[in-house]
């Protein structure tokens, strides 16, 4: 998935312990990444995968799944 040209963001909804490798093998490849919460672990992952995207010129968002429901 990676590889495909056609393919330009990777949403990560993995165990929480594979966000981080999973984060930056999809911004190496050049994709834009949501992750769900957690994100990573510590401040020093979080800031190389900062670095990784604004050097591949991607995006790299946290996602949070929080439903409203209907009766709010």
């Amino acid at each position: 998935m990676l590889k495909d040209d056609q393919v330009d963001t990777v949403y990560v909804a993995t165990p929480s312990s594979m966000h981080y490798q999973m984060c930056l093998d999809s911004l190496a490849a050049g994709k834009n990444v949501i992750c769900e919460k957690p994100f990573v672990f510590t401040t020093e992952e979080a800031l190389e995968l900062k670095q990784l995207a604004d050097q591949k010129g991607c995006l790299h968002y946290r996602g949070h799944h929080q439903p409203l429901p209907a009766s709010l």
